[in-house]
């Protein structure tokens, strides 16, 4: 049996695959992306604040936890933004949104770092 085609995904000289840019995630319908760093600290963000040639792989090393202080995070897009839960599926339709803690998320818990390097 012949063995399925691997498909090969781009990467950068320094082994980080290459993302699609968030012009690309926009035409989707997709705003928001998942910020996941490696500490286990994960969280959501609006992409608005970044120009649509700017690639999510690109964005990905100018984030800094700030749980663990690490620069470096993964992003992948938010598909599952204004959905509802499935659990939360009736006969009767989806269920009224679950309400947000007031305030929301304290400086959206990821900072960009500053343009110079870590030392």
């Amino acid at each position: 049996m012949p063995r399925p085609t691997r498909r090969i995904t781009p990467t950068r000289a320094d082994g980080r695959p290459v993302k699609i840019t968030l012009g690309e995630m926009r035409e989707m319908g997709v705003r928001r992306v998942l910020v996941y760093c490696c500490c286990g600290h994960h969280m959501a963000l609006s992409a608005d604040r970044w120009p649509n040639d700017l690639r999510l792989s690109d964005v990905e090393p100018r984030l800094v936890c700030t749980a663990c202080g690490r620069r470096g995070a993964e992003l992948r897009p938010d598909f599952e933004t204004g959905k509802p839960p499935l659990a939360a599926m009736d006969c009767a339709g989806p269920a009224p949104p679950i309400a947000q803690p007031a305030g929301g998320i304290a400086g959206d818990g990821f900072r960009k770092s500053p343009a110079h390097p870590a030392r």
